[in-house]
This record gives structure tokens, sequence and C-alpha cells, in this order.
């Protein structure tokens, strides 16, 4: 079985024609990797969306990549993932030029991280921060934003030489920041050598002495320092030598083109051979007295290896990078003195059996392997990504830890724990010490209870009326002085397991099984009424950004397991904290996966009834599977989702009720996915007909508000729709109310006027409009004012 999960995003190596010296890298590395059995290889290519990908079938990229046929897309129809989608244990490792890719790295990077994900980021050089003239504006800009998000989020570098590693870590110490670790894999050079012809001498070469030139291949540019080698026209004329440039007039060289073309020497002393052939380049490279290399700069220098592989000697820059590449078989000369290229090239003149020799020494070279490069990055991305985490192996769970101030919910919920958690032996209950009798005799299970009153906990130190900060100080202080385990799972008193769970559900594979339900920087609350949860929510987003911690949202409202040497390594790393009311779940998770990312894997939640309506809120994340009720009385009314099923424990009926339980809010999920695809659909059409967005924007210009509604709505009944209204400050601080409402084609009221008033809002969160439809179809108007401002929009509702 592979020790590694790795996701490649190959998106500019699909999307560039032609290869490039960064795509031709990826492209050997990745086809060996496919066949390293040690590494389960997944390759994506973004698509237009920029928020997802297709995956890449491995067939057919090869197929593509190894006899250029086909397609590396495959002809079946894609399988699309998401970011969310690859697993808490896998590694993302960039190998394509990952600055010039769709989906931006300062927003994907974030996204993987805050779920554990391991990043691994290929560095090829840093010239675009080091030398930035020799570069676009476009280019730099994209760089910067990409090395910004590596040395932020990546886990790990990869550096194709040590001129490269010393480059980072000079950059990191310039910023005053810890470099990410690093590991240096030169790359391979064995490239296939194409069958030599027997085409007679290309046509598009000058007549040329054998030996008596010096010969720049690739594309003319400011950093390859072509000006050189120009300027040293006349001195090498001197001395029998000419100079051929072959290549194509690259980015910001049009003045120097036209410098070449009406140099005094062209045609007689100095030739360029533009776009050559590859039977040119190969009568070139075989005649040459030398290939010169003056560049300022490299990441790499496969120019070295490639005049190696044709037998022709070398002068390079006098510079780290190519040290390393050319070795004591290239000279050097300072890349700033036509003196040292001339003194060079006059060595190699001065003694004709020795230069015999350096050529003869050339012909026996044998490059690095591509089969070796690849091994040793797999090596790195096992050593980063084993599927095996930190978690000691003997590590056991059997303790359970709550807090409760209400006898019943628990009472009730306990033999649920009993029956579907046969790993649990022990309670631990932090409660008022008032209601330790009634628990003792109200419980009898298997499960022993051990009581902690919450008095002690708190020195004499009185509770806070909110209950958010109340849990979170009660939370902190049971980490720190009760009778827990190091390693113990804590609930609430209402989590029910509705199935059997097993440990594996927590602790898997040496991780913490971390489930999540939300992301922090998009959960809006209880819009206009922010309750006392929504408010926890949005400190505990603000203390997460403010420490640079990912922002999933864990309180998944089911049983979790904690290692409490973690949570009290956080409560020292941020004295004060426990009496912020934060979310207890969500800051323990997120610290953890930040300092600990090999000892947590997170999941998706696995709960039922939370929200207790799915048309609560929306729903970002659907569960991955449905193993805990958040118990709720108003599920078993009447009109709730569990209407007609026993809301409290029978063996009896335990295992059917769970079933049906399951079935149901899984009806509901499913439901809600039909109403977002149609919503969706709706965004797409509207996108194709009108070259934007719908959007529902409310601002203020000069003092008079201006409303901006989309001409129609298509809407699914019987769903709650949240149209995001996007507005300004000013709009904000005026103090009016918007009001909305939609009315029926006949005139008859589908929605009550609703009063949004907008500076109730909390700071940094969204505000919406909230339809709650009904079941049945109709079109109508929705009418929206604000002030002096008023709008309509067409509503169609549609059922599904």
């Amino acid at each position: 079985m592979p020790e590694t999960r790795v996701y490649i995003d190959l998106s500019r190596l699909c999307l560039t024609p032609f290869t490039t010296g960064i795509q031709r890298v990826a492209k050997e590395i990745v086809l060996r990797m496919l066949r390293d059995g040690s590494l389960s290889v997944t390759l994506l290519s973004a698509l237009p969306s920029q928020t997802a990908w297709r995956i890449l079938p491995q067939d057919a990229f090869t197929e593509y990549y190894t006899d250029h046929t086909g397609s590396p897309f495959g002809d079946a129809a894609p399988q699309i993932m998401t970011p969310e989608d690859i697993p808490s244990d896998a590694v993302f490792f960039d190998i394509d030029s990952a600055w010039n890719m769709p989906m931006q790295r300062g927003w994907l990077f974030p996204k993987l991280k805050q779920r554990g994900v391991t990043v691994v980021s290929h560095l090829y050089d840093l010239i675009p921060v080091t030398e930035p003239q020799y570069f676009h504006q476009q280019t730099m800009r994209q760089f910067l934003s990409w090395i910004t998000a590596v040395l932020q989020y990546a886990d790990h570098i990869i550096c194709n030489a040590e001129a490269t590693r010393a480059a980072l870590h000079t950059l990191c110490d310039t910023l005053e920041m810890q470099a990410p670790d690093c590991t240096v894999v030169p790359l391979g050079a064995d490239f296939a050598r194409k069958a030599a012809d027997d085409a007679p001498e290309p046509d598009e070469l000058p007549e040329l002495p054998q030996y008596r030139y010096l010969l720049a291949v690739g594309t003319i540019e400011p950093r390859k320092n072509h000006r050189l080698l120009l300027d040293a026209v006349p001195a090498l004329a001197a001395r029998g030598v000419r100079v051929v440039f072959a290549g194509r007039i690259g980015w910001n060289m049009d003045e120097f083109a036209k410098e070449m073309e009406k140099h005094p020497e062209n045609g007689r002393n100095f030739f360029f051979v533009k776009a050559p052939s590859d039977a040119a380049v190969r009568r070139l490279y075989q005649n040459a007295l030398a290939v010169a290399f003056p560049t300022k700069n490299e990441g790499f220098g496969l120019p070295i290896v490639e005049a190696f592989l044709h037998g022709t000697p070398v002068l390079a820059s006098d510079i780290p990078v190519l040290r390393e590449v050319g070795g004591d078989m290239a000279d050097y000369f300072d890349n700033t003195s036509v003196d040292s290229l001339t003194a060079a090239v006059d060595r190699l003149l001065a003694d004709d059996a020795a230069y015999q020799a350096k050529r003869r020494a050339i012909a026996a070279y044998r490059p690095r392997t591509w089969d070796c490069a690849a091994q040793e990055m797999a090596a790195a991305l096992r050593r980063c990504g084993s599927v095996r985490g930190d978690v000691p192996p003997q590590t056991a769970v059997s303790q359970i830890a709550v807090l409760t101030a209400r006898n019943d919910d628990l009472l009730r919920t306990l033999p649920y724990l009993d029956a579907n958690m046969p790993f649990i032996t022990r309670m631990l209950v932090v409660c008022p010490e008032r209601n330790i009798p009634a628990l003792r005799e109200g419980w009898q299970g298997r499960i022993r209870p051990e009581f902690c009153p919450e008095e002690q906990l708190l020195g004499g130190a009185p509770l806070p009326a909110d209950h958010t900060e109340r849990n979170f100080l009660l939370r902190c202080r049971m980490m720190q002085k009760a009778p827990l385990d190091d390693v113990f799972i804590m609930t609430d008193d209402d989590y029910r397991p509705v199935v059997p769970v097993q440990p594996a559900f927590f602790l898997k594979d040496g991780r913490y099984q971390a489930y999540y339900c939300y992301d922090l920087r998009r959960w809006k609350g209880t819009q206009g009424d922010y309750s006392a949860y929504d408010r926890s929510m949005f400190r505990t987003r603000d203390f997460l950004a403010e420490n640079g911690l990912p922002a999933l949202q864990y309180s998944a409202h089911q049983p979790q397991i904690i290692d409490r040497r973690i949570y009290l390594e956080m409560l020292g790393a941020f004295p004060g904290i426990e009496t912020q009311g934060l979310d207890e779940w969500s800051s323990y998770f997120n610290f953890g996966i930040a300092r600990h990312p090999r000892m947590f894997a997170a999941e998706r939640y696995c709960t039922l009834t939370f929200p207790g309506a799915v048309t609560d809120w929306e729903i970002m994340y659907q569960p991955q599977q449905l193993i805990f009720e958040n118990y709720y009385a108003e599920s078993y009314a009447a009109d709730g989702v569990f209407a007609g099923l026993p809301s409290d424990f029978s063996a009896e009926t335990a295992a059917g009720a769970g079933a049906e339980k399951i079935r149901r809010w899984s009806a509901e999920l499913q439901k809600q996915s039909a109403q977002n695809a149609v919503t969706a659909a709706y965004r797409t059409m509207f996108r194709d007909r009108y070259a934007c967005l719908p959007e529902f924007v409310l601002q203020m210009q000069e003092d008079t508000p201006v409303l901006r509604v989309p001409p129609l709505l298509y809407v699914p009944a019987g769903s709650v729709i949240r149209l995001p209204l996007l507005t300004d400050d000013a709009v904000r601080e005026s103090g009016l109310p918007l009001v909305y409402g939609i009315e029926d084609s006949a005139g008859r009221t589908i929605l009550p006027e609703t009063e949004l008033h907008l500076n109730d809002a909390a700071a940094g969160i969204g505000l919406e409009l909230i339809l709650a439809l009904p079941v049945h179809g109709f079109r109508g108007i929705l009418h929206i004012r604000f002030g002096e401002a008023a709008a309509n929009c067409a509503v169609s509702c549609i059922e599904i």
C-alpha cells in the first residue's frame, strides 16, 4: 500500500502548447512518480472557475507526454475535485510554474493548511525577487504573490540547487522570518537524444570554421546577458573567433535586436541564427569552440548540461549555481568583463592538445538521471507526508468528559453513549455540586461516572453570565485542574451517537480526527439578532486571524477527541485566553493543526440536526456520514423532521430509529442540495446572459442612496434563499433600515415586508436578504426600499 498520497496541479503544463524548462522538469518528474509504488499520485488541472480541478487520467497523461498521442485530459467525463476533497493526511506538491496558475496560491494554500494538508513547493529560483529588472511587471506581481504564499504556508520546499536554498535563507533573514524546511534535489539531465539524421547541412547556417566560434543557444533576454558577447565581438574577431547567437528574440529586447542587425560585424564575425531547426542546433554545438553562457543568474543552468551532452566545452558565468552544475568540466569568467571572457577564450586556444583532451573528457560525460532526481523528490514527499501520523501507536482512549448543568439532558444521553461507544468506560462530569447526588442516583449503567464540581475548578470565582464565556472558562479550567486522561473524548450533554462508534473514528493512523462544519471566516450567524453562540464564533474568528491560525469551525455538535497536553500548550501560548469567550472546539483544533499538523486529520462533521433545520443557515460542508444526533426537542414535534420517532433510547428500537433518523436527515440534505443546484444554474444563466453575476448593491453617491438589483431572480420553492447585499460604510452608518418583501403577480403577499437594520451587522460580516419561500411556485416581484431609493426584481419561484 502506498505510504503517501500526493496531489499535483499541472494546470500550466496542460495549458502550454510548447515545452518550457519548468514544464520539462514537471513532465520528467511526474511521469516517474506515477511509476513509484510508494506514492499514490493524483494529477490535477484547474477548471475555468479557478476554484476546482479536473482529475487527469494517469493513462491518458502518460500516453500524451510519452507517445504524444491523445490528450492529457482523456476522453471520459471529467472527475471534479475541490480543495476540500484533498485528504488531511495528503501532500499537495507544486512542481509546475505555480505563480502562473489559474488557482491563486494565496487563496488555495490557506484552505489546504487549515485542514492539515501538507504543502510542498518546488522552488526553481528567486530571481524575480533578487533581480526584478529582468522581468515583466505582470510576472513580478504573480511571482511575489506566489512566493508570499509559499513562505507563509509551505511545510517544505524542494530546491534544485544549493545556491537557491542559500538565496531562500537570505530572503527569509531579510524578512526576519523562519525559513521553511528545505531539501536540495538537483535536476536530472539525461534527455533523450534525437536521432541524428543524414540531412545535408542546414541552409540557415552560415559557413563557420570548426572550433573557431562561440555559441550562445536560447532565448535572447536581458538576464541572459548577450550584451557581453556582442561587446566582445571585436576582441574575439582579432583572435579569429566569431560569435553565433541561435534562438529567438525575447521580452524587452527589441532595441537590442536592432543593434544586432546593424552591428558592423554582422555577417562576418557575428551571426544570428533565428529559430534554428534541431539539425542546425546539433551542427552548431558539434563545431563550436565553446558554448558561452554569460547569464546574470539562473535557477539551475541546464544549458551547461545540454552543451556537455553535445560534447562541447562551456565558458560560463562565475556564479554559484553554475559552478554547482558545471563543476570542474566548465571554465568560468566574470560576467561583467569582456577581458575576463577573452582571457578564458585565450586559455582554450593556447594549447590544442589540452583542448582536444577537454573535448574527449566531455564526450565521456554522463549526466545525473531523471530517475535519480525523481527518487529523491519522492523520498522528500514521503518524509513530509506519510499517512501515519505522529500520535504514538500505544495511545488509547477510554474516558469521556462533559460539562452540564442539566441533569435530565445528560441522563437521557448517557444510554446512547453506553450502547454505542463500548470503548468508553469512564465519564468525567463537570457540573454544579448540587447536581451530583441526583446524577449518581439516576445513572446505573456500564459507563462509570466521575464527578468534578465546577465550584472546585473556579476556586470561588463567579461564572460569567454569557453561556459561551462560561463554557470556555470551564473547559479551560477542566484542562488545568480536573482528573483527565492525556487523551479523552470531549462532548456536551445532548450529543447522542445513533449508531455504534469505534475508536478509529476518533484516532486513526496516528492522527486525531478533527471534525469541522464551517469556515469561520464565512460564518454570518442570525442576521440582526446575533446569538451568544454567533458572537463567540465572531470572537474566535478574530482571535484566529490575529494569531495567524487556520479558521475552520470545529463546533460540530458531536463528541471530539482532545489531547489535554496540546490544549494546555494553547493556554500557555496565549495567557488569559480562558476569559475571552472563545469557541472551545475551534480554538483548540485550529491551534493543534497549525502547531502539530502531523497529529491531526481534518474531516467533515457527522451530525444530524445541526443546524436544527437545513434552512437555518447555509450548509457549507455536507456531512461525510451521519453518526451523531444534536438533540433538539423541536425535531420530535408534529412538524419536526423526526416526528413520530422515539426521543429517548430504547434497546429494542434504537437500531431502527437510528436508521430512520439518518434516512430522514439525508433526505433533508439532498433536498437542500437540489435547491442549491437550481440557484447555481440561475447564477450561471445570468452570467452567460448579462456577462456579470446577479448582485444586490446599495451605495451612497453624493449623500443619495442608490440601489442596483438584477432584473430577474429564479429561486426554488420551499427553500430559504440568502442573497448577499453589498453595501458601503456610509449606508451602514446612516441608521436607516432596508425594507424588502415579495408579492405575487396578483398582488398577494408572499413574503411580508422585513426590516434589515444595517448598522446591527457584526464587523466584517456580510449582509443578506433572506427569502423564506413557500412550497408552491409563483411569479412575482421582490420590492426593496432604502430611504428614497427603491428597486424591484422579478421573481420566478420554481417547484423542484
